[in-house]
Order: C-alpha cells, then sequence, then structure tokens
C-alpha cells in the first residue's frame, strides 16, 4: 500500500525498501542502518540515508516526509 502510494503521488521518482534488521541481521545494508537508527525508536524510515520520522507512523506521515525530501532536491 505505502509502495502503490508513492508511485501515485511521485511515480518512478521514489523507491521503497523495507529492511527488516531482525531477520538481515548478516547483511551488510542491516548493519549499515543499524547503527544509523541504534538510539532511535523502530520502526523508523529513513530517506537517502537520513533517519526521517521515528516510531510509530502512518502513509500520511510517509508521504509527508517525502514530498519535503523531494522539495529539499529542487
Amino acid at each position: 500500500m505505502a509502495q502503490k502510494s508513492l508511485e501515485d503521488r511521485f511515480g518512478t521518482r521514489l523507491r521503497l525498501e523495507y529492511v527488516d534488521l531482525a531477520k538481515a541481521v548478516n547483511s551488510p545494508r542491516a548493519i549499515v542502518l543499524s547503527r544509523i537508527i541504534e538510539d532511535l525508536p523502530l520502526p523508523s524510515l529513513l530517506i537517502n540515508g537520513s533517519p526521517r520520522i521515528s516510531g510509530q507512523f502512518d502513509i500520511r506521515m510517509l508521504l509527508d516526509a517525502a514530498d519535503a525530501e523531494m522539495d529539499m532536491r529542487l
């Protein structure tokens, strides 16, 4: 649902990736992500590698954060 909402709003300019840190502990990507967010409550939303939302969030918050990120890119 989140991926569909992002595609409807931004087309292919954004890509959503879910990383389950509990299941991907041996993945180099998961190790880097866990270091970035080690002091933040989960789940955490990172956009372009930077933490944007930490703790529970909904689709609206995800879209707002993605919108702000796209505005910063312009």
